[in-house]
Parts: C-alpha cells; structure tokens; sequence
C-alpha cells in the first residue's frame, strides 16, 4: 500500500471519440454508451486509518462525453439520485456517498450504481482510501455479456483477498458461479451454484483465506441467463506476492466473447519490472511469449510471468483475457504500488482515443503506445506527429511501442490504423509511493462469430551467411502457425525450428548445398487450414556479380539467372604533331621551318 496523501486521483482515460462522427447512432460498440451499472468494491480494511486518524473511503465517478449531454445516477439503496450536465469534451466528476461501498459477501444488495445519459458518455470510477487506489473503466449494457471469468490475484492476510461482484440488468436474472477458490460461506472449488437476481441487484463473493492455496478467484466462471456486468479484484494486493506495498486492485469485465489472442505489453517507464496473467476461457489453450510456448492452459486456468523486464507479444491460439500489473514500491525501483491494467487485444484496437492525465500534483504521465510498424507514421499526439524515433520493434512482431512522456492536461491521438493505448503515472515528491494506469478504451467486437480467413505471410532478410524467412500468422483473426513442410528444392537447405502449433510466427534459415543457383519451395499451414506457398530462388544477378536470393508468391515460379545486357564503345585515336627546322643543313645556312600533324586510326 502507497504512503501518499490522499490528494491522488483517478485516471480519467476518456475511451475512444470518435472524432468524425457528430451522429451517435452511427458509432462503432466501444466502451461509450447511454445506460451503466457499476459498483464500489471493498477497498482494504473498513477500520483503515492513516496518520493515526480515521481516513474514509472515497468514491466518485467521471463523466466525459464528445457532445453536451445530461446524466442521471441513482443507487437506489442509498437513495441517491443526481443529475448532471457534461459539456462536450469535458470532464464531470460526482462523488458518491461512503454508503454506496459494497460490505456483503454473497448477499444481495441495492448498491449498484445505475448511470444513464440522453447520449454517448464515458465512465470511470475512483475507489481510494488513504495509501490505496484504483480506477476502472465503465462499459456500457451495449456490450455487456452473459459468460465471464474473474482475473484477480493471490492471498495477502486473511481480511485481503481477492473478490468479484456481479450486477443483473434485468429482473429475473439467474446466474451460475463456480468459483476456483472457497468462498466466505464455504462454497467450494469447481462446484457451480445458482443464485437469481433482481434488476439493480450487487452481489459479491469474496474469497475466504486458508493456509494452504492462492486464495484466488481468478478463473471463476460466471454465466447468466441475461446481460450482467462484473467486476474483480481484489482488497489490497501484494504484487508479486512478496513484494511490498499493497493496493487495491479492481476493474469491470469484458465479456469472454470479447476476448482476443493478441497482445503487446510495454515496460513501464520508471519501472524495471512488471507482472502479467493470461486467462483461459478454452481448454488446450497455448500462450506464447514472442514465439516460445510458455503455457498450455485448461479452461479458467491462467498462467503468470512475475517478473518481466522486457516489452512482450503475448499470444495464444483461443481468446483469453490479460492483465498487467505494476509492482510493489519494494521491488527496488522506489517507485509506485501495484496497479492493475486489462490489456485490450489487437483485435479491439480504435483508430482514437481521447484521455486526461490524474488531478495535477507531483506526478510523471507517460502513455504506451502500440502500433503497427508501418504506420507510426500516421499517429497523432494533439494534432502533432509522435516522434518515430521513440518507437522500438517488439521482438519479431509486425508492432512497435513507444513509452511517451505528456504534460497533466486533456489528450487525443489518432491515427488512420488502428492501435492500442494505456496511460499511466506515478508520484514523486509529495505524491510519491502510489501509481494509476488504465487501458484507453477498446472496441467490443465479438470475436467468437470472426473467423480467420486470412492465408500465412512471408518476408525475406539477407542474414551474414544465408536468408531468413520470416513466416508470420499473427494478423487480428489468425489463430497461429500450424505447420511448415518443403514441397521441392535444388541446392539449397532450410532450417526449420521446431513449430509449436499455435505460433505467431518462425524464422527460417536457407542457404546453399553446393555452388550454383538454387530453389526451394515451402508451403505453410495456419490453425485454420489456411494455406500459403512461397517459392525462394537463388539466382546470379550480373547487375552486381554475384548470387542472390529472391523470395516469391507460389510455387509456380522459374528461378532464371539475370543474364543482363551490356552496350559499349571501343576505338583508338592517334594524333601526330610534327615540326621541322631547316635553318642549318650541315654547314649551310638556309631560312625556313615545317610542321605537320594528322589524326588517325578510327
């Protein structure tokens, strides 16, 4: 837990404006909509003190919209009604009364925050205490789903565990839990149970602490007969587990058919490390770091790297759900507590996003910013180019990231390609020991009715000795490399890795048997059949004297030799110059000289 005052705020990450667009109809599901239900999670101990005093809790929300607009927000069991005019592109904050924090565990209560707007907003939501924050961003009923699984984290003390909590839309609502950790009333691992909700009902569970275990409801599996929104966490968490200081850990779900199979996290400027999990919602699901297995996870299994000090491509053949995690202050940066970021899949990635840092203080704001290579170009911080010189290649990936540093203030950045964005901050000097972070928004495509449909491609490099073929399937659909066979070749060799199936993409090594030209002829098969032949020839190039290689589409390709032509003109010029001076003969004397000349020889 932080030791700041509690003069920190909430990231206000402002989900993606549509910029173009004045009619609201017409824009594309993200997480902008007319109608919310959230909620306020236990957030440490209720007898929390700071300083010796007793500190509050703290609860608001923040409202932005691109158009004026009005908002209402209710919670009925505290009777709390309030409406609100949001100026176009500014921000609204409300606090809530204390009253609204949720305290039951597998119980019903009326403590769900209804948020409705005569047009398009964006929410978040700010629960702190003295020394321990978090933030969430709100989605919309627009897409709000009926299957869930919980991302949380592990046991910390007996009062500081993990939790979740489920809000109905509807009345009626019947939701099955099976939870992957034993609950406060002793429910236990892997065995679902029933309970019905009215609409507006909160409903949490908590986990209970035992000796032995996570104590992890991580995984949990919840699935309703309608639209439910949820929310997990955890009181105050230990990131990695060891590591000192806690902070409170919360965000609202996306729905598993919104998950993606594609991700890119970045360092975090400040920071030399951080923690990820990666979430399955399918059993056999393989999760890839770069291009190296790493897991191979049952359904609400998910698998954690405590510590990375590199940025990463994480993928996996089936969706899964990932989450990032900055560390405890003690992890010898001296930096922040843990905050806890849902990664957004390439898949989801917008086109804009508008943001604004936390309330100004002694705060460093920075944003990752994750892009296709060949479009950095496109991106637009305020209307002014991003420096291209920030931006670095992860690993063998088609994507770049840039760690850029932005002054306290209101943001939007663009570009004509979609790209991810996470904005994040941590104190120093008076504000030190705490962190915010928050993904920017993401689109809400349901990616189980997608299908790929897209064939493997292929780029060549020449390397110091041979050539390298890079064999790529980790487009926004495809589901990985499946397979990679030589259907001919003459003269000239490939080393093929090892393929896990599943693989966002391999390098292929070929180079020459023996002296003279050459071909070889591969064909690549992703995990959806999906099929691509590539021919490579090795051929002299009389331009510069010496073999090269040419990588090409198909197989139906001849690998001649460029014979080249040549044109030239050859001659030889002679010129004499004469001079003659016959002034003296022997012993005569006589006047007069001679000079001739000629040119010849053409």
């Amino acid at each position: 837990m932080g030791r700041i005052r509690l003069a920190v705020a909430v990231l206000m990450t402002l989900v993606a404006m549509p910029l173009f667009a004045r009619d609201p109809q017409f824009i594309v599901k993200n997480s902008e909509g007319r109608e919310f239900w959230l909620c306020f999670m236990k957030n440490f101990r209720e007898a929390a003190k700071g300083m010796g005093n007793p500190e509050r809790v703290r609860l608001q929300l923040f409202l932005t919209s691109s158009y004026d607009a009005k908002a209402r927000i209710e919670v009925e069991g505290v009777k709390f009604d309030s409406t609100v005019d949001i100026r176009a592109n500014t921000v609204v904050s409300v606090t809530l009364p204390t009253s609204v924090l949720l305290k039951l565990s597998e119980q019903p209560e009326r403590n769900a925050v209804h948020v409705t707007a005569d047009t398009l907003i964006g929410v978040y939501g700010l629960n702190t205490r003295y020394q321990t924050t978090d933030t969430y961003l709100g989605l919309p009923t627009t897409v709000l789903g009926t299957e869930y699984r919980a991302i949380a984290y592990s046991k910390l003390s007996p009062e500081l565990l993990s939790a979740l909590t489920i809000i109905a839309t509807e009345d009626e609502t019947e939701v099955t839990i099976t939870p992957t950790a034993t609950t406060t009333t002793r429910r236990k691992i892997g065995q679902p149970y029933k309970v019905t909700l009215r609409r507006g009902d909160a409903y949490t569970v908590s986990a209970i602490y035992e000796s032995i275990g996570l104590c992890d409801l991580t995984g949990t599996l919840i699935q309703a007969n309608k639209k439910i929104a949820v929310f997990s966490g955890h009181n105050c968490a230990y990131v990695p587990p060891k590591v000192d200081a806690c902070n409170h850990l919360v965000e609202q779900l996306p729905p598993i058919s919104s998950w993606g199979k594609h991700f890119y996290l970045g360092n975090l400027r400040e920071r030399s490390k951080y923690t990820y999990r990666v979430l399955a919602s399918q059993d056999e699901t393989r999760v890839f770091e770069d291009s190296k297995l790493v897991a191979v996870l049952r359904a609400g299994e998910f698998h954690e790297n405590p510590s990375v000090g590199r940025h990463l491509q994480i993928t996996a053949d089936k969706p899964v759900l990932v989450a990032q995690y900055a560390q405890g202050f003690k992890n010898r940066d001296s930096v922040g507590d843990p905050m806890m970021i849902l990664v957004s899949p390439t898949q989801q990635f917008l086109k804009q996003y508008r943001f604004a840092t936390p309330i100004n203080g002694d705060w460093h704001h920075y944003i990752n910013v994750v892009a296709p290579t060949t479009s950095i170009s496109q991106i637009r911080l305020n209307g002014r180019r991003v420096d291209s010189t920030q931006f670095v290649v992860l690993g063998e990936s088609r994507y770049s990231i840039a760690q850029v540093a932005i002054p306290f203030g209101t943001h939007i950045i663009t570009s004509e390609t979609p790209f991810g964005l996470y904005s994040y901050g941590f104190g120093f000097g008076a504000d030190a020991y705490d962190a915010y972070g928050n993904m920017a928004g993401q689109a809400f495509l349901e990616l189980d009715k997608m299908v790929d449909s897209l064939a493997p491609t292929a780029e060549g490099s020449k390397s110091r000795d041979a050539f390298v073929v890079t064999f790529r399937d980790d487009r926004p659909m495809d589901r990985g490399i499946k397979g990679l066979k030589v259907l001919a070749t003459t003269t000239l060799d490939a080393t093929i890795p090892k393929i896990e199936p599943g693989v966002p993409q391999i390098s292929v090594r070929v180079s020459p048997s023996s002296p003279g030209p050459g071909r070889i002829v591969f064909r690549m098969t992703d995990n959806a059949d999906n099929v691509a032949d590539y021919t490579v020839c090795y051929v002299f190039d009389s331009r510069i004297e010496r073999y090269t290689y040419v990588l090409n589409d198909g197989t139906n390709v001849q690998c001649a030799s460029d014979k080249g032509w040549f044109a030239g003109l050859y001659g030889s010029v002679v010129h004499s110059y004469h001079t003659s001076d016959y002034a003296w003969t022997g012993p005569t004397a006589a006047a007069g000289s001679g000079t001739d000349q000629g040119t010849g020889g053409w």
